[in-house]
């Protein structure tokens, strides 16, 4: 069985840079079914030439990178306040174990630029597939009317309260600060993982699949709305009230880009049936 690696959450969203970006960007490149894509620098930002929306070669900037461990991959800004998952990633691995190397999300496919899964495409859209667990106490700030995002975040990986909630009562316990002893038993965390404490998981050689060293004693953690969604007892009422999404009138279906479905409003509806001609007496 192999290991997992102990990883820390503050790493799973970072903003790229020297000391974040693993990937080789020294004039690399991978073809994948035909299409090839080079990672390169310019001006000290890190870029890649790829296929594009409209399936020709195109230069973006690397913007944020996701991950560490056991791959990393690579956030582009579009217009529309978007941030787009590359398909192409970096394997961190030690090259001895077949890393340090780039490779296609999709390995034996070829995703063309019209398919839903291709990387421009809303199926690999951070703000609403990727962004809730990477980082603390998100808000999409979708607009449906311009059909544009302005996502922001308290922090832009995942931070303590992401888990366990609000800390000021955690650190009034830490600081022996007046009242500190109501919250001993807990430490002062609202959600506490003390069920998980010295479980290990590790990938099975036979399924593959992640396994749990000792079974669960409890259902204490599946009721947890989101693990990455901190709680609002410790934020002003006024704040909450002032974060609460109007209700705005649903919106008329229309096709997505590269959705060739119609509308059912705008479906070519069949004519009703003539009635039989009558029979002359």
């Amino acid at each position: 069985m192999v290991i997992l690696p102990d990883l820390c959450p503050n790493l799973a969203m970072q903003e790229a840079g020297e000391e974040t970006v693993l990937g080789d960007f020294d004039d690399a490149s991978l073809t994948h079914f035909g299409v090839t894509s080079t990672f390169f620098r310019k001006d000290g930002r890190f870029m890649v030439r790829t296929e594009g929306p409209a399936g020709k070669p195109q230069e973006y900037q690397i913007d944020y990178v996701f991950g560490v461990d056991p791959l990393q991959q690579y956030l582009i800004g579009f217009p529309g306040g978007r941030l787009q998952a590359l398909s192409l990633a970096w394997d961190a691995r030690p090259q001895a174990q077949g890393g340090q190397r780039w490779f296609h999300l999709y390995p034996d496919e070829r995703i063309s630029h019209d398919d839903e899964l291709h990387w421009t495409q809303p199926s690999q859209n951070w703000n609403s597939m990727c962004a809730e667990c990477h980082s603390t106490r998100l808000r999409k700030n979708y607009d449906p009317a311009t059909r544009t995002f302005a996502t922001g975040w308290s922090e832009i990986d995942v931070s303590c309260e992401a888990c366990h909630g609000p800390g000021s009562k955690h650190v009034a316990w830490a600081k022996r600060a007046p009242g500190w002893q109501g919250h001993g038993a807990d430490k002062g965390l609202e959600i506490a993982f003390d069920e998980r404490s010295g479980v290990r998981w590790t990938i099975s050689d036979r399924t593959g699949s992640a396994v749990r060293s000792r079974p669960r004693t409890g259902d204490r953690l599946i009721p947890h709305r989101s693990p990455l969604e901190p709680r609002d007892v410790d934020r002003p009422v006024q704040e909450r009230q002032m974060e609460t999404p109007k209700k705005k009138p649903p919106m008329k279906p229309t096709p997505e880009k590269g959705n060739k479905v119609p509308p059912v409003s705008s479906r070519p509806q069949p004519k009703p049936a003539a009635p039989p001609a009558k029979k002359p007496k």
